[in-house]
């Protein structure tokens, strides 16, 4: 009896430990990737597909125009995720991320207040699964809500591959895009899924990276996989130049 309440008290200190490791673990993102690897799904932090994400502290002067691309939840596990920014000499400076598990009913007025708080004048919302009805509805509450017409609110079904638009759009983000340099502390769910997100083998996760990288598409203006490709290759041409 005195043995097993001993085992008791040993496994109740362990799981008290744990529980604190993980608390603060989770907070740094080396040490969250450790713990992932360690402790939960494997992650390999070598492996990573964003190996360097650029920021910046104050948003330029001069900014062109602002823009948001959104990524509707395909199922009920996916997430919701809405990048927005403003675009300066073909570089992306990302001011707000919506991402979110929230049913659409919520997130469909969340959007439309986001839009207007980041002076959005231009988004492009992918139309697969019910992503039609949910631009439609944005559309209305940006009237309703906010008396704002001049947010164009485009959409579009998305037929491509979508690994494959991940790794082909992933350098462009890497060298193109800047995202605030707290954003960790702003956005910790969409930190944590882009800085694990891997280069090969099964992600839990997606809809980050492919909201990432197609905001990085609409300021380039390419709405292929090919065109996208092409139009990398030629951004090298010119600076070996």
């Amino acid at each position: 009896m005195i043995i097993l309440i001993i085992a008791y008290v040993a496994m109740w200190e362990i799981e008290k430990k744990f529980e604190v490791l993980r608390k603060v673990t989770e907070k740094n993102v080396v040490s969250s990737c450790i713990f992932k690897a360690n402790y939960q799904h494997p992650i390999d932090i070598k492996g990573r597909l964003f190996t360097e994400i650029k920021t910046y502290n104050v948003l330029p002067d001069g900014i062109e125009r602002f823009i948001a691309y959104c990524d509707t939840a395909d199922t009920g596990d996916d997430y919701l995720c809405a990048i927005m920014g403003g675009v300066l000499n073909g570089e992306g400076y990302v001011t707000d991320v919506l991402f979110t598990k929230d049913p659409m009913i919520k997130t469909e007025k969340e959007l439309p207040r986001l839009l207007v708080v980041n002076k959005i004048t231009d988004a492009l919302i992918e139309s697969n699964s019910g992503g039609k009805n949910f631009a439609r509805s944005v559309e209305k509450n940006l009237w309703e809500l906010y008396k704002i017409r001049d947010c164009r609110i485009r959409w579009f079904h998305q037929s491509e591959n979508k690994q494959s638009r991940i790794l082909s759009g992933a350098p462009y983000v890497m060298e193109h895009i800047y995202l605030p340099t707290n954003w960790k502390d702003r956005f910790p769910e969409f930190y944590n899924h882009i800085i694990t997100y891997q280069s090969t083998g099964k992600n839990e996760h997606d809809d980050g990276a492919e909201a990432l990288v197609e905001f990085g598409k609409m300021i380039v203006g390419q709405n292929s996989v090919s065109s996208y490709i092409e139009w990398m290759k030629q951004l090298k041409e010119k600076r070996k130049h």
